[in-house]
């Protein structure tokens, strides 16, 4: 379900969020040795208003990587993304080939221990975060130290912007704040439902 602004230009950023299935207690849970069930909210939120732009509702064994498309193209549709900022669960070269081919600016980090044998789109960000190039063939540079790459994607987060991200982190607790850690439908179906309902809410809620 999208919640699209039909602005012109927006920046988002995207994360998940773990939901209980039901509020049996933790006494419960552990007398009767109750299995913990969660959903997975997975939220495209606009970075200055912070309204969510569209979610996905998906089990918990779902990874966040494979629902980075699914979230954007649909907004896509109605806006003119600049930026997206995610944290590193999102790194992949489909997902940046995608930013750059829609002239996207992604705030997405690499992995610590990533070297330049990537795709040309996530070797670009590596370079860039990472300090690291192996595009030169048997001339390329030495790859540098872990200290040294955790240092220059240190300096990389705080010049990019990419600690905006923290925001999100807001809007999850005002969500859980409101309507609480888990859902009170039975039916999977339904609890879905249900969670998509809260954010249409919570958009209500935040204007």
């Amino acid at each position: 379900m999208i919640y699209a602004s039909g602005k012109n230009d927006t920046e988002v950023i995207i994360d998940s969020l773990g939901i209980k299935m039901h509020n049996g207690g933790e006494y419960r849970r552990m007398k009767y040795k109750e299995k913990r069930e969660w959903q997975k909210i997975h939220i495209v939120i606009e970075r200055k208003t912070h309204k969510i732009l569209n979610i996905i509702v998906t089990g918990n064994e779902v990874g966040d990587i494979r629902e980075f498309l699914p979230l954007l193209k649909p907004i896509e549709k109605r806006n003119r993304i600049r930026k997206v900022i995610a944290d590193g669960a999102y790194d992949s070269e489909n997902n940046f080939r995608h930013c750059d081919e829609h002239d996207i600016k992604p705030l997405i980090p690499v992995h610590i221990s990533a070297t330049g044998h990537h795709g040309r789109h996530r070797r670009k960000r590596i370079i860039e975060q990472l300090n690291v190039d192996r595009t030169r063939g048997k001339n390329f540079h030495k790859i540098p130290s872990k200290e040294k790459r955790i240092k220059s994607l240190k300096i990389w987060k705080n010049k990019s912007g990419y600690h905006q991200r923290s925001l999100v982190e807001n809007s999850f607790s005002v969500f859980k704040g409101v309507f609480g850690e888990y859902t009170f439908s039975k039916r999977k179906d339904i609890k879905e439902k249900e969670l998509l309902l809260k954010a249409v809410v919570y958009n209500k809620f935040i204007a």
